[in-house]
């Protein structure tokens, strides 16, 4: 998976990734990562320059903690009074998130949003495991992904698992590849392959299903 990726990095570790697999990493011009309203407005800003420089993927690593500053400003907010509608604070915090994506997937490259999992107890104590996006947040980001892929490592052993697939329905989900070769050497392209041939059976389908009915 060789590309030129430009990566919103959120958590100061985007350059980690600059040469492995031949990737090359660049970073927006934006002072504040973690801020999705002036994440958008640069990457509207920089459309033409993003296009010449021959980016051709643009991952933000990672939403987590923008989600979670973005949550405990608006219940800072709510705690302050500073809205007459206590859901106004959230409903900033959806808006600007939604402006950055729509951003992203605007300039016609490949997008990875990724996301992290954490782990906590309950109220019995018992270790419980969640990730940072919760279902609601996860649905409004799926209207512009085509796929959402599960990266862990069992057994001694690193293994991406399908979770979601727009084209391939219940067909691909729980699908597992592992990462033979090291680093997601090859992954991505096996999957992309996947989404693919699922995508053509979808479509061969759509035929026969309208002369069925």
């Amino acid at each position: 998976m060789a590309k030129t990726i430009l990566v919103v990095d959120t958590e100061g570790r985007g350059r980690e990734i600059d040469g492995v697999n031949n990737c090359e990493v660049f970073l927006p011009d934006v002072l504040d990562r973690q801020d999705p309203l002036a994440i958008s407005q640069a990457l509207r800003r920089d459309a033409r320059d993003i296009q010449e420089a021959g980016i051709q993927l643009i991952a933000i690593d990672s939403l987590t903690p923008i989600y979670k500053r973005m949550a405990a400003e608006a219940l800072a907010k709510n705690e302050r009074r500073l809205n007459k509608n206590k859901s106004s604070a959230f409903v900033d915090k959806a808006n600007a998130i939604r402006l950055f994506q729509d951003a992203a997937v605007s300039l016609g490259t490949d997008v990875a949003m990724i996301w992290h999992y954490e782990t906590g107890r309950d109220g019995n104590g018992k270790e419980i495991r969640n990730q940072t996006i919760s279902e609601m947040e996860r649905q409004k980001l799926a209207r512009s992904l085509n796929g959402m892929i599960e990266l862990k490592r069992e057994k001694n052993r690193r293994v991406a698992r399908i979770v979601w697939s727009r084209a391939g329905g219940r067909a691909l989900q729980g699908v597992e590849i592992v990462d033979e070769q090291g680093f997601w050497k090859g992954v991505p392209e096996q999957i992309d392959a996947l989404f693919a041939e699922a995508g053509k059976r979808r479509q061969e389908r759509i035929p026969a299903e309208a002369q069925a009915s």
